[in-house]
């Protein structure tokens, strides 16, 4: 590995983490792509293919957004987050709700109409409580395995909880004296004890939260963790023995988010930089299927249906981060004032924010994707 230390490559012009997210993206679109047709989800160690993307991502965001919380006011912070994840979401609710469920309701002669798609995008809009349906479409949806419809976008349920670790984050790196990787080590093992009593969405929140807060004690270990070959053969040895005891997604969120933080690192210009279409590959991939479904697609090939989600999303994508991402991300200094420092230090090997590029996100990028700059 080239770099000495994971800072420094994350941190490097040329990085891989827009690569890495991308990967992460198509690979929760080839899990769905199994579910939603009626197929049984890849599974590694227990795990399905997507929930092992997905965790991956929230071990990115982990990293990048405390990056960028120690660079930036709370209030800043705030402002960028909102940024990132608010501005597609609404843009892909109102996709979902006002163009691709009319026109395949036309086309199967189904009965959508204005007032549940106007509830579909408003109840929606927070990320929480969240509708499934718009009534009176997704009528004709056929599966494999005859199982139910499922909702318009299942993918955007783990939005609330991306959120929920942005304010523990936020109020991590607001305290000085917090800002400490045995803080995050401290979250870490609370989320993995927590697991275990924790009912619904609260249990969800704290599968999530442990990858996010692997991801922020590597960030704030800053360059005491190294990049090397050995490093990386012990980071998969752990993953493989904490996933053949059932705990891959407990005991390995810490070497996951290595490897993951890792292979940014040394995957050098894989995917332009300023251009990430992770996030809008995640939103727009769990739509375009069941439109796809409805039409009778779910009994195609499986690699058939793949090639046709992914040549119908990766313009949706590069739509969504042409569109509205950036234009949006241009936003983040509207309003600057005098900015506060929250946890610069004099050099990188003691920590300090790296000026990363930005669900979500990339230093202004959450785990679902995002323009990697602070």
């Amino acid at each position: 590995m080239r770099q000495r230390d994971l800072l420094t490559g994350v941190s490097s012009e040329d990085n891989g983490l827009n690569a890495v997210r991308l990967t992460l993206a198509f690979a929760v679109l080839v899990s769905h792509s199994f579910a939603l047709t009626g197929r049984v989800e890849p599974r590694l160690a227990g795990l399905t293919l997507g929930t092992w993307a997905v965790l991956g991502f929230f071990a990115v965001s982990g990293y990048l957004v405390t990056g960028s919380g120690l660079s930036l006011s709370a209030g800043r912070f705030v402002w960028h987050r909102t940024l990132r994840i608010f501005p597609a979401y609404w843009v892909a609710l109102l996709v979902t709700a006002f163009v691709l469920a009319p026109v395949v309701s036309t086309l199967r002669g189904e009965a959508w109409s204005v007032l549940p798609a106007v509830r579909y995008a408003i109840v929606n809009a927070t990320t929480w409580p969240v509708a499934r349906r718009i009534d009176g479409t997704l009528l004709h949806v056929d599966r494999l395995d005859g199982g139910p419809t499922g909702p318009w976008n299942g993918s955007t349920w783990t939005l609330r909880f991306e959120l929920g670790c942005y304010l523990l984050a936020l109020v991590v790196l607001s305290i000085r004296q917090l800002r400490r990787p045995g803080t995050a080590a401290a979250l870490l093992a609370l989320a993995i004890g927590a697991r275990v009593v924790t009912p619904g969405d609260w249990r969800s929140m704290m599968v999530f939260l442990t990858p996010f807060a692997a991801g922020m004690m590597l960030r704030l270990l800053g360059g005491r963790v190294r990049l090397s070959v050995p490093l990386a053969l012990a980071a998969v040895f752990s993953l493989l023995a904490a996933s053949e005891a059932g705990l891959g997604a407990a005991l390995g969120a810490l070497p996951l988010a290595y490897l993951v933080l890792a292979a940014g690192a040394v995957w050098t210009r894989a995917v332009p930089r300023r251009r990430d279409l992770s996030y809008g590959v995640y939103i727009y991939a769990w739509p375009i299927q069941q439109v796809l479904c409805d039409v009778g697609a779910g009994r195609w090939p499986l690699l058939v249906f793949v090639a046709v989600v992914t040549a119908a999303v990766v313009p949706a994508a590069w739509g969504s981060w042409s569109l509205v991402e950036r234009p949006a991300l241009r936003l983040k200094s509207v309003g600057r004032g005098r900015r506060l420092d929250l946890g610069r230090v004099s050099s990188r090997a003691r920590g300090g924010a790296a000026r990363v590029p930005g669900p979500v996100a990339a230093g202004d990028a959450g785990a679902l994707g995002g323009e990697q700059v602070a």
